[in-house]
């Protein structure tokens, strides 16, 4: 059933099963579909296209609109600098005169309006690349509801599986989200950022850093101090001021390189603090898989499991974990520990080691006393040393 009005490039389309193509010149819109409702209107630059299920190619005079989509309710309209599209599905690229805006989705409800440096998105699903004049910002996501105002480096964003907002004026860049690929770059200082799933804060002012993030794969390189980042999932706050490192994560796996006192940190899952002033690490997790190199008092931890708590002052250390696999070595006092479940406290100074344990395979070699210990819970070997120990220091 097929209806063909012509009239001044007015194509009226209606067919339940068409295979279409059409050729329209000086605008050029090649149409492929299987079935769809098809209405084209074509004036000066205008493309209203409204289809059920097609393959569709646009070639729009000065500005290029290339959409292909298996689905989709499509809006075009081409005037000046502006495009209003919206898609149930779509595969769309735009290339915009002085901003380069380049959007690839499979599912999105999208509207770009492009006045100035203006840029109004909203979309439901969108893999997006954002170019932007003198600030590069690079967004890719999987499920976002996106909205792009640029105004003087000004991008708020806010999305569905996304609630972001940027900020771009001076040096700050703040950024809320809740899923999202991101990359910033920044300015003086160099912000990157890339995420799966995340909440995230990035406020950027001389050197302080503050995130919050739920979920993400995070990268931070901060000028002066030097924060390397990798979570997986995390809950993660960073206020980077002197030499001080603040986190609070649920799950990551973190690495962090700070200059002056030296950490790298790689963890799996864990809910961590870390304060790093002068030679201190207060760590909290409930689970990770833990590697500090304490540039001072040399600390290597790698565990699986643990509720951990490491203040690291001259040769003290403290642990308290519920189920850990833990390695130490300690510069001072040598101490290895390799425990597959246990509740552990250390405290090692000089050449003291305090045990408290539920259920550990524990191995402690100690420097000044060289005493090795092999122990299941609750067996003789834990119960003879801990004797001896008590006989000795009789």
């Amino acid at each position: 059933m097929l209806k063909l009005v012509l009239a001044e490039w007015l194509a009226l389309i209606e067919a339940d099963t068409l295979l279409l193509k059409l050729v329209l010149a000086d605008s050029d819109a090649l149409i492929d579909a299987d079935t769809l409702l098809l209405k084209l209107v074509l004036a000066d630059t205008e493309a209203l296209i409204e289809a059920d299920t097609l393959l569709l190619k646009l070639v729009l005079a000065e500005w290029l609109a290339l959409i292909e989509a298996d689905t989709l309710l499509l809006k075009l309209v081409l005037a000046d600098t502006e495009a209003l599209i919206e898609a149930d599905t779509l595969l769309l690229k735009l290339v915009l005169a002085e901003w380069l805006a380049l959007i690839e989705a499979d599912t999105l409800l999208l509207k770009l309006v492009l006045a100035d440096s203006d840029a109004l998105i909203e979309a439901d699903t969108l893999l997006l690349k954002l170019v932007l004049a003198e600030w590069l910002a690079l967004i890719e996501a999987d499920t976002l509801l996106l909205k792009l105002v640029l105004a003087e480096w000004l991008a708020l964003i806010e999305a569905d599986t996304l609630l972001l907002k940027l900020v771009l004026a001076d040096s700050d860049a703040l950024i809320e989200a809740d899923t999202l690929l991101l990359k910033l770059v920044l300015a003086e200082w160099l912000a990157l950022i890339e995420a799966d799933t995340l909440l995230l804060k990035l406020v950027l002012a001389d050197s302080d850093a503050l995130i919050d993030a739920d979920t993400l794969l995070l990268k931070l390189v901060l000028a002066e101090w030097l924060a390397l980042i990798e979570a997986d999932t995390l809950l993660l706050k960073l206020v980077l001021a002197d030499s001080d490192a603040l986190i609070d994560a649920d799950t990551l796996l973190l690495k962090l390189v700070l200059a002056d006192s030296d950490a790298l940190i790689d963890a799996l899952t864990l809910l961590l603090k870390l304060v790093l002033a002068d030679t201190e690490v207060l760590i909290e997790a409930l689970t990770l898989l833990l590697k500090l190199v304490l540039a001072d008092s040399d600390a290597l931890i790698d565990a699986l499991t643990l509720l951990l708590k490491l203040v690291l002052a001259d040769t003290e250390v403290l642990i308290d974990a519920d189920t850990l696999l833990l390695k130490l070595v300690l510069a001072d006092s040598d101490a290895l520990i390799d425990a597959d479940t246990l509740l552990l406290k250390l405290v090692l100074a000089d050449s003291d080691a305090l045990i408290d344990a539920d259920t550990l395979l524990l191995k402690l070699v100690l420097a000044d006393t060289e005493v090795l210990i092999e122990a299941v819970a609750d067996t003789d070997a834990l119960a003879d040393w801990l004797a001896d120990t008590d006989a000795e220091a009789d």
